[in-house]
């Protein structure tokens, strides 16, 4: 929506036009000479006058249009933008994922859409990213060895990006899970108060078999900075694929779920056993009502100056007056030589 800070200003565009209806004509009330050498000159005059009106009439059209502009600027245009909402609270929020040798099993999902446990661990949490719009999120991914692939962002698009790219076995075909969960709390100790309010999610299908921290360790360290953690087991409890019709396996048997709960409930947090993609997508949605996304807040609008618009505009009319006059000048300095 267009509008003007000092929309009182408009009323000095008819000014120029007052100015000229009520002031005294400078040549009124003068003596005149009558004389016939002044009549020729007269007639000369009008001639002159004929030829240039053209000229005069453009100069006159472009001097209102840059009073009206000067005018339209001093009345300082501004555009408001739609209603935001500033959010009262934001969390901070580190989504530590597996992507150790395991996450390639296919026994989340039936025959013949099978989908590894990676893929369908990217697929949920996109859904999840969606639902923090307030929140900043960073991304730690582990394997033999865990580091920080994204950093604490607003950027919710990039780190799901980061994310989807990430591949099976790039960080080594072990489980490092202390070392993740001590890398998640460095992540959210970007800032001393951020800490305070930060949360991880822990997705893992395996056991820690590497690294060099205690998963335990780190869990009571987190209890000491007020970090909640909650952990996901990830697998599925029996063989989904065709060699299981023909012999019973547990694929989740490397599955430390004993670790896991400790850790949760040494911190405040949940443990959850996600089997297939829609019990997942319910451990999603139960930690959104565990840890809700931050209540609404106050609303603002976002305001656009526009006044360096019709300002330039004036400014780049002004040049082509001062250059038309200044041309005017050339050939009377000519047929003056």
């Amino acid at each position: 929506m267009l509008v003007f800070d000092f929309l009182w200003a408009l009323l000095l565009l008819p000014l120029p036009l007052l100015i000229r209806l009520f002031l005294p004509s400078s040549s009124a009330n003068t003596q005149s000479i009558q004389s016939p050498a002044f009549a020729y000159l007269s007639q000369l005059h009008a001639s002159a006058s004929h030829q240039a009106s053209f000229s005069f009439n453009w100069r006159m059209m472009l001097l209102s249009l840059i009073w009206v502009l000067l005018v339209s600027a001093a009345a300082r245009p501004q555009w408001l933008g739609e209603v935001k909402e500033i959010p009262t609270q934001a969390r901070n929020i580190v989504l530590a994922v597996d992507i150790s040798g395991s996450m390639s099993q296919q026994d989340m999902s039936s025959y013949p859409a099978k989908k590894d446990r990676l893929t369908i661990v990217k697929e949920i949490i996109a859904d999840f990213i969606k639902l923090r719009n307030s929140d900043r999120l960073s991304l730690v991914l582990f394997g033999s060895q865990a580091y920080i692939h994204v950093p604490l962002t607003l950027d919710h698009t990039s780190l799901n990006t980061l994310l989807q790219e990430a591949t099976i076995g790039i960080a080594g075909k072990y489980t490092a899970i202390g070392d993740a969960l001590g890398l998640s709390i460095k992540a959210l100790d970007s800032t001393a108060s951020s800490i305070q309010k930060g949360m991880i999610i822990l997705l893992t299908d395996g056991r820690n078999n590497a690294g060099k921290t205690k998963p335990l360790d780190i869990a009571n360290l987190a209890l000491e900075l007020k970090v909640k953690i909650h952990t996901i087991g990830i697998g599925s409890n029996k063989d989904n694929s065709i060699a299981g019709f023909f012999f019973k396996r547990n694929p989740s048997a490397d599955l430390d779920s004993t670790t896991l709960k400790k850790i949760a409930t040494t911190t405040g947090g949940k443990f959850f056993r996600a089997t297939d993609k829609n019990s997942l997508q319910n451990i999603y949605s139960l930690i959104d009502q565990l840890d809700p996304t931050a209540g609404k807040g106050d609303n603002y609008r976002p305001i656009i100056a526009l006044y360096c618009w019709p300002l330039s505009i004036a400014l780049v009319c002004i040049l082509l007056l001062i250059s038309s006059f200044m041309l005017r000048q050339v050939p009377h300095k000519i047929n003056s030589d």
